[in-house]
């Protein structure tokens, strides 16, 4: 842990500060749809957008372009 430049306050190099951590289990509301889908229905399932592909279809060609330029490969979803 670091201490800010300006800080005036000192708490010594044998302070320990305690860490408390509790684990829960996820949910279907810790998941997200992935690009181009939406939930449906206020529904936990995801589906396809009408149109996605076509309304972004320039824009999605030349992020892959991008991504083939810079790092030699592109991500498909």
């Amino acid at each position: 842990m670091r201490r800010k430049q300006d800080a005036e306050c000192f708490n010594g190099e044998e302070l320990e500060k305690k860490i408390l951590r509790s684990f829960c289990t996820c949910t279907q509301a810790d998941y997200e749809c992935d690009v181009g889908y939406e939930k449906t229905d206020g529904s936990n399932s995801c589906s396809k957008i009408a149109d996605y592909d076509t309304k972004l279809g320039s824009v999605l060609k030349e992020d892959k372009e991008a991504q083939c330029e810079t790092f030699g490969f592109h991500t498909v979803t």
